[in-house]
């Protein structure tokens, strides 16, 4: 007997206690007040922060647009800075059927473009697209080129619609057309385009035609027919005619012109317009550049 309760005794003393459950937590409604401070709280901070974000997306825009405006400028004036005689608007009329492009021409003229180490010396035997290959046997060159900017709409499934909206952005295009590369000036005598690298070959054939500018810069305009290169896009308008017309000198080797950008286009597709509304003018958003170029003063023998 005093073994069984020993042994007994032993067993109730390693019988494991029941565990103890705690009870303690959050109630329904402390959750909910917490959820509420909580909102309180992230919402404004949230907005705030999205604010911040989105000024500075259309600051990021505006200042892109700009650099893109002054850049464009800056190339038309340096193209127009080798123009030796500019058409004025009533003159663009007359020849518009000889240019290409379907859209307005808005600038239209005539300048020497330069051709670098592309004509043989005399006595060389080399042809222009030996030219690299052979230093000292070639000299610079000049060509006449007509040169015509357009603003153009820009059609729906272009790459340059973006983004997408109700009517696309317009831009500013650049043709431009250089005579062929003559073995000696004024002979009609061309190169031909096998022995031409691709930049010295060219597509207007007016030596031996009755095209004459200082008679008749109109008459017998040759016709021009190039590919474009886009200049810029988000424009909102080049010179418009009732508002900023351009300018040529009665001598027809000076201009002014103008340019506004509609940086708004780039944040909503529905802003196609918006520089001309009321809202728009004056806006920073939508850029203005005007500028005066001399071009080249050719004077008569």
């Amino acid at each position: 007997m005093t073994l069984l309760q020993l042994l007994l005794k032993t067993r109730s003393r390693s019988k494991p206690s029941e565990p103890t459950h705690s009870i303690d937590g959050f109630t329904m409604i402390e959750l909910l007040v917490g959820a509420i401070v909580a909102f309180l709280i992230i919402g404004p901070l949230l907005g705030f922060v999205v604010n911040i974000l989105n000024d500075d997306s259309r600051e990021q825009v505006k200042t892109t647009t700009d650099y893109e405006l002054q850049a464009a400028v800056d190339f038309i004036s340096e193209d127009l800075s080798q123009a030796y005689y500019i058409y004025d608007p009533d003159q663009i009329e007359e020849i518009q059927g000889q240019l290409p492009g379907d859209g307005e021409p808005i600038l239209v003229f005539w300048k020497l473009h330069r051709l670098r180490n592309s004509i043989p010396i005399t006595g060389s035997n080399i042809l222009p697209s030996q030219c690299d290959d052979n230093p000292g046997q070639c000299n610079d060159t000049s060509v006449r080129a007509v040169v015509a900017y357009y603003l153009e709409e820009t059609e729906q499934n272009s790459i340059w619609c973006q983004p997408a909206g109700d009517a696309c952005p317009k831009r500013i295009v650049r043709y431009i057309a250089r005579e062929k590369l003559e073995r000696f000036r004024g002979t009609g005598v061309y190169y031909q385009n096998p022995q031409l690298d691709n930049f010295q070959q060219g597509t207007l054939d007016i030596s031996n035609s009755d095209f004459d500018i200082q008679e008749s810069p109109t008459d017998s305009f040759p016709d021009v027919d190039v590919d474009p290169d886009v200049l810029v896009n988000y424009i909102s308008d080049f010179s418009d005619p009732d508002s900023n017309p351009i300018e040529v000198s009665d001598t027809n080797d000076s201009v002014q012109f103008t340019i506004k950008a509609n940086a708004m286009r780039r944040i909503d597709g529905k802003k196609t317009g918006f520089c001309e509304t009321d809202e728009g003018k004056g806006s920073a958003y939508c850029p203005k550049a005007s500028v005066r170029v001399q071009g080249l003063v050719i004077k008569a023998n």
